[in-house]
């Protein structure tokens, strides 16, 4: 039986519905400037997410930009921090990178659609996890769920919030580049990143029946979708897109 196309409230909800487009801040924010490791980075090379706490306003204008260019969520990455002179600063740069991330969310408007923030918490421990938390993500995603169980838990005693925990074997963070996009909507990816959200969101608009998104067999399209972003309201010339 077809499904009605809706506009979900939850995550995991439009991840049911629909491919998923998802930008990385901090990556994003490393990308777009040379960072020095020791200044910009405390000192760990892959520590992109320290850039919430260096360089702030980078990401902040980072996160804005992807929104902008039509992605439907943030990504928070946590860096492996054990044995690292940086373990006791988890919760903060958690924190950090996910309040940053909720406050572009807030500055852009979603023209009716909302946007979600996902915490990847590969190998992260408890205190990172409740940063998350307390930062404000709408789910945690991570490949393997069952050791990460009790750190969640300890970080939902921690902070009194509880949200989703993703398996990311079942729902992989596909990264790519627009010109592989194609292939990858075909073999059924539904949650996808990379360093280009603009041409990630042209892909996925060219292979979608009403050119907002992919979506699963069963779901029938509404007549007309609401635009995902700034960027595309203005190509629709929404008065709304100069707010």
């Amino acid at each position: 039986m077809a499904t009605a196309a809706i506009s979900p409230r939850r995550l995991e909800q439009a991840l049911e519905l629909r491919v998923l487009l998802a930008a990385d801040p901090c990556a994003l924010a490393a990308q777009q400037d040379a960072t020095d490791p020791a200044r910009d980075l405390l000192g760990l090379v892959d520590c992109t997410q320290a850039l919430a706490v260096t360089r702030a306003l980078r990401v902040r204008a980072a996160a804005v930009r992807a929104l902008e260019a039509g992605v439907d969520l943030l990504l928070v990455e946590t860096p492996r921090l054990r044995d690292t002179d940086l373990a006791d600063a988890g919760f903060a740069l958690s924190y950090a990178a996910a309040d940053l991330a909720c406050q572009a969310i807030d500055s852009v408007p979603g023209q009716g659609r909302r946007r979600f923030l996902l915490g990847r918490a590969e190998a992260a421990t408890a205190s990172q996890i409740a940063g998350l938390l307390a930062g404000g993500v709408d789910a945690l995603i991570a490949d393997d769920t069952a050791s990460l169980a009790a750190a969640a838990a300890a970080a939902e005693a921690e902070t009194g919030q509880r949200v989703p925990l993703l398996d990311g074997r079942r729902l992989p963070l596909v990264e790519l580049a627009p010109k592989d996009l194609p292939r990858a909507v075909a073999t059924g990816a539904r949650l996808v990143v990379g360093l280009d959200p603009a041409g990630l969101d042209a892909a996925l608009r060219r292979t979608a029946a009403d050119g907002f998104r992919p979506s699963v067999p069963g779901v029938v399209q509404e007549e007309a979708q609401t635009p995902s972003s700034l960027h595309h309201a203005s190509a629709l010339g929404d008065p709304r897109s100069a707010a």
